[in-house]
This record gives C-alpha cells, structure tokens and sequence, in this order.
C-alpha cells in the first residue's frame, strides 16, 4: 500500500474484525469506559450510530453533529440525536426542549451566569456580600442575563436575596419552545 492512501470501507471492517479480541471493551489496558472524556464519546457516536444526512429537526443538510440528550453520554443510540449546528446550539443552551416519545429533553437556560463571584462568602448563585454597607452585613442578589447584571436588591440575609434571584430567575427567562420529534 502507498503511504497516505486512505483505506476503503471494507478494508476498515476488516481491520475492525481482525482487531476485535485486542481492542475489546476492557481487554485492551488504554480502555476507560464510562470515564472517557467528551470528545471520546462524540467519536463514539461518530463511529458507531447510524448515517442520517439531516438535521431531525430542521432536515438542514449541512453542518450535521449528534447531540447528546440526557447529559449522562452513555454509550446507546436512544441517547443521541443528529441535528445540525444551529439547531445543536439551541438545544444545549436551553432555547428548546426536545419531545421524543413522549419524554421532554431540556437543557438549563444559560442565559444565568455559572460560576459563583470568587469574593462571595454566599454558597448561593447570584448572592453576594455587600461591602462598605456599616456595621450590618447587607446581602446583594444580582442576575446576568444576556451578559448585562440587572440588581434586584440588598438583603439582611442570604436566604432572602436567594429567593429573590429565585423570583427574578422564573420571570425574566423564556420558556423554551419544544419541538415534537
């Protein structure tokens, strides 16, 4: 065989076959299961699900990745889905929800920021401690939603600003559409 030519489909299966009892699941000491990285499962799907050639949502032709429904990565087909790029990003953002026999696939809005404020001594999202306040420990409740932090108020207790980014989080965020497939 010349060096850069790419091997055939067969001759792949054949490779595959051949390699079947060293590369095995567990047999082979490079495995790690369920503890493979993102990418590792994403070559997984790759590999091992079946060829679509449109996005099941949009039937868009371009751009095709499979997207993963319950976030758990687990290595069944039932668990993923082939959607193109900009139906893939709407969909892990939170934008919408996916129905698939009956059962609603969501992801969590990210419109919120994630990370806590490293300065906060609050163990809540969105509270922070309110310094140059007096004597009084004064508590800041404050969201982000497209980047821009909208305060909601100052607070004696944690728990009270809590609840009010809690309040905050359910009124200003969308609901997300759902798309039946």
């Amino acid at each position: 065989m010349k060096l850069g030519q790419k091997h055939s489909i067969e001759t792949k299966l054949k490779m595959r076959i051949s390699m079947k009892g060293i590369r095995s699941l567990a047999k082979h000491p490079a495995w790690l299961g369920e503890k493979a990285g993102y990418d590792a499962k994403h070559d997984w799907a790759r590999e091992h699900l079946q060829l679509t050639n449109q996005c099941q949502l949009c039937n868009s032709e371009e751009n095709l990745t499979w997207a993963n429904l319950s976030e758990k990565y687990q290595r069944i087909s039932k668990d993923w889905i082939k959607l193109c790029c900009s139906c893939h990003m709407k969909f892990d953002s939170g934008k919408i929800a996916l129905k698939i026999n009956g059962k609603v696939f969501q992801r969590e809005l990210s419109y919120f920021t994630r990370a806590k404020r490293k300065d906060s001594s609050s163990p809540y999202k969105g509270v922070f401690y309110k310094s140059g306040s007096g004597r009084r420990k004064r508590w800041m409740a404050q969201i982000v939603i497209n980047r821009k932090p909208i305060r909601l108020g100052v607070y004696f207790t944690p728990e009270e600003a809590k609840m009010a980014y809690e309040k905050a989080a359910k009124t200003l965020v969308p609901k997300p559409e759902v798309f039946e497939i």
